[in-house]
């Protein structure tokens, strides 16, 4: 059974990516959950695509983010 609080993951399908994408960037999963992870990403093209598209994302919101702090702290 897959989990993202540091537990194994021994069968990583398409439906647990997105929350796995997202817990490997908060550091919230061990190194077998990011090969698990991995390992399924290197599988599954569609699932490849899905995390690019994240990384795009979640790089995004940190530059907007950073953005925001930036102005408001010197207005």
């Amino acid at each position: 059974m897959d989990k993202a609080d540091g537990q194994e993951f021994p069968d990583v399908q398409c439906r647990d990516t997105t929350r796995l994408v997202s817990a490997a960037r908060d550091g919230e999963i061990d190194e077998a959950g990011l090969r698990a992870l991995a390992a399924h990403l290197q599988d599954c093209e569609r699932c490849q695509l899905a995390k690019q598209q994240f990384t795009r994302m979640f790089e995004a919101l940190d530059e907007l983010l950073a953005r925001r702090t930036d102005h408001s702290g010197g207005a």
